[in-house]
């Protein structure tokens, strides 16, 4: 199995997540190392504490031992995304931005636009292309992915959905 960044633990992989080699000989990926710098303005080891001269990130070595030990013909690691944004229009245009957990169950999308913009759960129906959504069923499970556009029918005072 590839090796894992010890601060985010994501497998590390070329781009923002190679393994950075710091002075004291621990590998933390690129992308933890720039939030270190940027938080504290130093690069402070997340295991030995040890700290690494400068805080120039480019200047740091990769180390590609650690990118070696995950071989060409292996699947590359799917990095679990944790949040995505989609976007949710009603019939006269007006847009409404949420951010969801896509393992999720289509109900946080309307607890988001309860909780965002006071839009009453109850009173909403989300569809996707022309299909209504599953609201028992997970956000993945319908088909929503990043930047999705989730068309929005609201019901009002006596009226049908």
């Amino acid at each position: 199995m590839a090796p894992k960044c010890k601060v985010c633990h994501d497998f590390f992989s070329n781009g923002d997540k190679a393994p950075l080699s710091l002075q004291c000989g621990h590998s933390t990926c690129k992308e933890c190392v720039l939030r270190l710098v940027d938080e504290t303005g130093e690069i402070k080891c997340p295991t030995c504490r040890v700290v690494t001269e400068g805080d120039n990130v480019d200047d740091l070595p990769v180390n590609y031992d650690l990118l070696d030990t995950v071989t060409e013909d292996s699947e590359p690691p799917v990095r679990r995304q944790t949040r995505i944004s989609v976007l949710v229009k009603d019939l006269t245009g007006k847009q409404f931005r949420v951010e969801v957990d896509p393992n999720a169950q289509v109900m946080q999308i309307k607890r988001s636009l309860f909780n965002q913009y006071g839009l009453s759960v109850d009173n909403i129906a989300l569809m996707l292309h022309g299909q209504r959504l599953r609201e028992d069923e997970s956000i993945s499970d319908n088909g929503i992915v990043e930047g999705d556009i989730i068309e929005m029918t609201t019901r009002y005072e006596g009226g049908e959905i």
